[in-house]
C-alpha cells in the first residue's frame, strides 16, 4: 500500500513487525494443517515464504516504495515461530 494509506489505516510505526509476524505465524499455522506426513513440512514452507516475497515486491512494484527486507525477515521470523510452536505443540506419537 502508498505510505500514506498505511498511515490513514495505523498499519506503521511500533505494531508494524508484530503485525507482519502475527499475520505469517498464523497463515503458516494454517498452511501446516494440510494433512501431509509430519516429516515433510519444513520442506513444505516454501510457498509461504514466497508469499511474503511476492506481497512485498508486487508492493514496491505497484506504489513505487522500497523492498522492505526488514518485513522479509519478520515474516520469516514469523514463519519458523509458527514452525517451531506446531513442533512442539504437536501430540507425541500422533502422526499426520
Amino acid at each position: 500500500m502508498p505510505l500514506s494509506v498505511k498511515r490513514a489505516i495505523g498499519t506503521t510505526g511500533v505494531l508494524h513487525g508484530a503485525g507482519h509476524l502475527a499475520a505469517f505465524a498464523v497463515t503458516t499455522i494454517l498452511f501446516l494443517q494440510w494433512k501431509r506426513r509430519a516429516r515433510l513440512h519444513p520442506w513444505l514452507l516454501w510457498p509461504v515464504l514466497t508469499f511474503a516475497f511476492a506481497l512485498e515486491w508486487l508492493e514496491a512494484f505497484l506504489f513505487g516504495g522500497a523492498f522492505e527486507w526488514r518485513d522479509i525477515a519478520t515474516d520469516t521470523a514469523g514463519l519458523l515461530t509458527a514452525l517451531l510452536l506446531y513442533a512442539i505443540l504437536r501430540l507425541p506419537g500422533r502422526r499426520s
